[in-house]
Formats: structure tokens, sequence, C-alpha cells
């Protein structure tokens, strides 16, 4: 099974690129691909460790879709949390608002609907424009 912390891995390319400031905060991203389903109890462990990374809003999608405007404290306790994790390809997202308002609206991951009819799950660690954007958000999320 392969849990991987993202967000080391963003800051040092945004650091790279000089994107974001020194000292400056970005949200934090961790996800699980794997043969079996996730283990829920390391996805909270990795969303406490990347609390830093974000307290505005957390967010998960695996099996459903759970997102909450709250910080990963009380977002791993959340009794949907279990169910969310249970797939073999997860996605958890720390909100850090750099920009918008804390809302459960701007909480990643988000739900695209493609023009050809599939969805894309994503979440991002930036800022995103949002005309390019806008005609693949779904109504649902």
């Amino acid at each position: 099974m392969l849990y991987i912390l993202f967000y080391f891995i963003s800051i040092l390319i945004y650091s790279r690129l000089k994107i974001l400031p020194r000292g400056v905060a970005a949200c934090g991203l961790v996800g699980y691909s794997g043969k079996g389903n996730a283990d829920s109890n390391k996805l909270r462990l990795l969303m406490m460790n990347a609390s830093s990374r974000g307290r505005d809003s957390c967010g998960i999608y695996g099996k459903e879709l759970l997102r909450e405007v709250c910080g990963p404290g009380k977002f791993v306790l959340n009794d949907g949390f279990n169910e969310a994790a249970k797939a073999k390809n997860v996605i958890c997202h720390n909100r850090y608002t750099t920009q918008g308002t804390i809302n459960i609206d701007n909480a990643h991951p988000y739900i695209y609907k493609m023009e050809d009819g599939r969805t894309l799950i994503g979440a991002h660690n930036g800022w995103l424009f949002k005309e390019p954007i806008k005609k693949y958000r779904s109504e649902e999320h």
C-alpha cells in the first residue's frame, strides 16, 4: 500500500518556482492508491500531520465525497470519514485559505463533470483561474 503526503512535494515545487513567498503556507494534500481499501486510521494520522498546512476546511473523496468547514481535528472524527475512506483511491485535503472565502463551496476535493461525460475528482494546492474551471464544475459539489 502506498500512502503519500503531498504537501512536502508541493511546497518544494512552489518554492523552486517562486510562486509562494517564503513563509507562506499552502494546503495539505494526502492521497492513497492501492489494491485494497485505504486504512482510515492512517488517513486520519496523515491529515492530522498535515494540519499545519490548513485548518479552514477539509475534505475526502473515496467511496463518497465528504467536506466540512472545520479543521482536521474535528473532521477526522466525522462519522462519515470511515465510509468515505472505503476505496482503492482516496484523496484528502486540508484547506489553507489564500483566496476566496471560507465556506463549503471552496472546500476540496471538487467534482468536475467533463464534456465527454466522465467525472474528474480534484484538489489543488494553489490558485486556479475561474474561467477555465467554471465549465467543468459540478452543481453537486
